[in-house]
């Protein structure tokens, strides 16, 4: 089932399938209250049919008291019925308008016509209601009269003389006409009405509480740590689960932070080691081997900075300096244009204004770009074009015309130590830490492959 407008498909939905199952019962019981009595019960004979299309029309006329009583009566079914039955009589009273078809009332008398007269006139006559009606057969024709009395406004009816059933009344509901079927169910369809209103906003009330915990659970990350999700205003059944997930959150938090910590502490205490092995690797006999380890301990050295400045970035608090886009991707572009020219890489960088903003720290978003930049460097040739683009959204792209990325890696290479291919220089921790960067600024790294070969990488905020 497809959702309208942006909506999830109606049979996923808390309301949804409420107001179905609800619409559902609310139908299933008026055709109770209509059909069941109609399929159980002995079914009237085209006669009694006629009786009640005559009889809906005289209620129709009851209820709508701002129309005269002759137009109303005036109807089709009427003058079929007048048309069949020579000495059919019609009449109906509406407080003090009455109208007449045919002979003079007879059983006005049946109900102590007087004496409801004068209760409704009494004091509390707003308060009183009452409804009577019986059926009477006279010399083979039938016929039907009745009384209400609501609000101080008192109503008769009279209808006499059928005799013969006319076409309007030989199908299943025949002589059920709206205005009687509204009449008889009124009450019911209210009541439903009033119980499908109460499910929904009890309904609304818990998806908007479902609403708030989501909008809240999108906030969290590394960066909000300590934050939970809120336990109070909420039903007591969903309680128990806001518990489980904000325990879970804590064992998460306890663990990221004793991560933190080892990485932490694992870098600074390695740092003495290597000043040491630096300092004695200066006394050795230049050579190759001396070479060697010289590399080797450049590059060790490299990781332990990348590690802390990793750990660093992720324990910072949201940055809120104004930093031009622009200048860091010149910034950027100018500090590696030595390695450029030494690759014989040829890099352009393109700007859609001389000023894209944002707020941020521009040493971090140096770092960020810096490290794009040279994973892009990493993977181009000779003769190959490296492009760094900021365009007017506050988005920064950097493009190479490299072997691009395999799909499955695709997020997997932000991950700390993640390297594509596995076998390549580095520790796998530039893209991890310009991902972190993002994240503290709001922001995002995507990476995708160009159709004409290579790959691309993007910083949105």
């Amino acid at each position: 089932m497809i959702g309208i407008g942006g909506l999830p498909p109606i049979h996923r939905s808390l309301i949804g399938q409420t107001t179905l199952l609800s619409l559902a019962l609310l139908v299933l019981g008026v055709t109770l209250l209509v059909f069941l009595p109609v399929l159980t019960m002995e079914r009237p004979d085209p006669l009694q049919r006629t009786l009640y299309l005559a009889v809906g029309a005289a209620a129709q006329a009851q209820m709508k008291a701002d129309t005269p009583l002759r137009t109303l009566l005036e109807t089709k079914e009427i003058r079929a019925v007048m048309a069949a039955n020579d000495r059919f009589r019609l009449y109906v009273q509406r407080g003090a308008e009455d109208f007449q078809i045919g002979m003079s009332p007879r059983w006005t008398h049946a109900f102590s016509l007087p004496d409801l007269l004068f209760a409704a006139e009494s004091p509390d006559r707003n308060r009183v209601s009452s409804f009577a009606s019986f059926e009477f057969n006279e010399d083979g024709a039938v016929g039907r009269s009745g009384y209400r009395r609501s609000g101080g406004q008192y109503y008769y009816y009279e209808v006499g003389g059928i005799e013969v059933a006319v076409k309007q009344a030989t199908g299943l509901l025949a002589g059920l006409s709206p205005a009687l079927f509204w009449a008889w169910f009124k009450d019911y369809l209210a009541v439903g009405s009033a119980i499908l209103a109460g499910v929904l906003l009890v309904l609304f009330l818990l998806v908007r509480s479902f609403r708030r915990l989501a909008n809240i659970a999108q906030s969290l990350g590394p960066q909000a740590p300590g934050r939970l999700l809120p336990e109070k205003g909420l039903p007591i059944e969903i309680v128990p689960m806001v518990r489980a997930i904000n325990r879970l959150i804590r064992r998460v938090e306890r663990t990221n932070e004793e991560q933190a910590f080892f990485i932490s502490a694992a870098a600074h205490e390695l740092r003495t080691p290597l000043a040491v092995l630096r300092t004695r690797l200066e006394n050795l006999p230049d050579g190759a081997d001396k070479d060697d380890l010289r590399n080797d301990l450049r590059r060790m050295a490299r990781l332990v900075d990348q590690l802390l400045r990793l750990m660093s970035v992720r324990n910072k608090s949201a940055p809120s300096s104004a930093v031009n886009l622009v200048e860091v991707a010149r910034n950027v572009v100018a500090e590696r244009a030595p390695i450029v020219i030494g690759q014989g890489v040829e890099i352009d960088l393109d700007a859609a204004s001389e000023t894209v903003q944002v707020d941020g720290d521009k040493c971090l978003l140096e770092v960020a770009l810096a490290n794009l930049v040279d994973n892009a460097l990493s993977f181009s040739k000779s003769g190959q074009t490296l492009q760094v683009k900021v365009g007017p959204k506050r988005c920064v792209t950097v493009k190479d015309q490299g072997p691009g990325v395999p799909a499955a890696e695709l997020e997997n290479i932000f991950r700390p130590f993640a390297k594509s291919p596995p076998n390549r220089q580095g520790h796998g921790l530039g893209l991890a830490i310009t991902r972190s960067i993002m994240a503290l600024h709001g922001g995002s790294v995507r990476a995708a492959n160009r159709k004409r070969g290579g790959a691309s990488f993007a910083l949105r905020f």
